[in-house]
């Protein structure tokens, strides 16, 4: 375990080399880890001292910088061709998917928001218990930030992915936390890696379960392609975490000193952080139904009558496709995939690709505006 009271050798008061090394998030690489303070110590020198705001204005990432980068453009371009594909294919109209937005239910619609929104001070509650496992906390003498910081941290994060492919946000993630907290970079990773083996395990129980409510024995292609790919997803997280725990010693044999460094912070941010498990099981599971109750309302609006098993179906397999790096947060994907399903249970095409419109509104081009909204006033503080 870190011993939160070290203190970092006496530096000239100077801006953190790595406010210079990272000038984008692609600069967040095997250098820019590397240069971490020394296993041992957390170091509050080279942190915000928990002031979410403060590290959001010193970071030194360009957004803007990053969209014009010719991989980014190219992820939004492929996210088009996909949608433009789709409605043609399925020979949606355009204009009927208008109708139905306009004339859906805008206080079943407010509450789809609402319950959306109200899942991240449940996330940040999550993520402040599992660094408290992980010792990362100010129990443990370490400036973290509050409940509220954390979900502003999240928020950005989630800004990050309706603009990056690959999940690049949870990279930015870690960065605000290691910025405001001085806690390595790679063992603010292992948190996040952490909680995300806790999403896909409890995400992958739930789709199975509600995709055999859904569909009984007679399972679509469609479900059975995505309990494959969650199934994949789970085993892949967890056999990981094996090759982890067990490749320790093999690596400090056979990599570089400053590499195997690397690997035991990681290791240990991800490895500390299990524990309370009711508590996290708990608000994972809460998590994964408001991301149902959510399709749930937006169905509702348009007058959709399904059951909420169906919607939590829909909801997962759309937060499954996220995880899809072609395209920032699956745009695309994510909107196939709930129109596919949809259609599988009997749903109008056209009503179908409407409820897919509004869920996309709420989780992605909300975030987006959002996000965007507290990056600025952040970065002007």
């Amino acid at each position: 375990m870190i011993d939160p009271a070290a203190k970092a050798p006496a530096r000239p008061p100077a801006a953190p080399p790595d406010g210079e090394a990272i000038a984008a998030i692609d600069a967040i690489t095997l250098d820019a880890v590397l240069d971490d303070p020394t296993p041992d110590v957390i170091d509050p020198a080279r942190s915000t001292h928990g002031d979410v705001s403060k590290a959001v204005a010193e970071e030194g990432i360009s957004f803007a910088q990053r969209l014009k980068q010719p991989r980014t453009i190219i992820s939004f371009l492929v996210a088009v061709a996909i949608i433009v594909l789709v409605v043609l294919r399925l020979d949606i109209n355009v204009g009927e998917v208008w109708r139905n937005v306009r004339n859906a239910n805008p206080w079943l619609l407010l509450c789809a928001f609402l319950i959306y929104y109200v899942s991240f001070p449940v996330r940040a509650v999550r993520w402040h218990i599992i660094l408290g496992n992980a010792g990362y906390d100010r129990a443990h003498g370490i400036d973290t930030p509050n409940v509220y910081g954390l979900m502003e941290i999240i928020i950005l994060s989630w800004f990050a992915n309706t603009l990056l492919p690959a999940k690049l946000g949870d990279v930015y993630r870690g960065y605000l936390f290691k910025k405001a907290t001085g806690v390595s970079f790679t063992r603010s990773v292992g948190t996040i890696l952490a909680e995300r083996l806790m999403d896909i395990l409890v995400l992958f129980v739930f789709l199975v379960v509600s995709g055999l409510l859904v569909f009984g024995n007679a399972l679509p292609r469609v479900a059975v392609m995505l309990f494959i790919f969650g199934g994949v997803l789970a085993v892949f997280g967890l056999a990981g975490l094996l090759v982890l725990r067990r490749a320790e010693g093999l690596l400090e044999r056979i990599v570089p000193q400053k590499i195997s460094v690397q690997y035991r912070r990681l290791e240990e941010g991800i490895f500390g952080s299990f524990g309370r498990w009711p508590a996290l099981t708990g608000l994972t599971t809460l998590i994964w139904t408001q991301e149902g109750l959510r399709v749930f309302f937006i169905t509702r609006a348009l007058g959709i009558h399904v059951s909420l098993a169906v919607t939590i179906f829909v909801a997962l397999a759309a937060s499954l496709l996220t995880t899809i790096p072609l395209t920032p947060a699956g745009l695309g994907a994510v909107e196939t995939g709930i129109v596919g399903v949809l259609q599988w249970v009997g749903v109008d095409r056209n009503a179908a690709a409407s409820v897919a419109v509004i869920d996309r509104v709420i989780g992605y081009w909300s975030v987006l505006i959002v996000g965007l909204v507290i990056y600025v006033i952040s970065k002007r503080k």
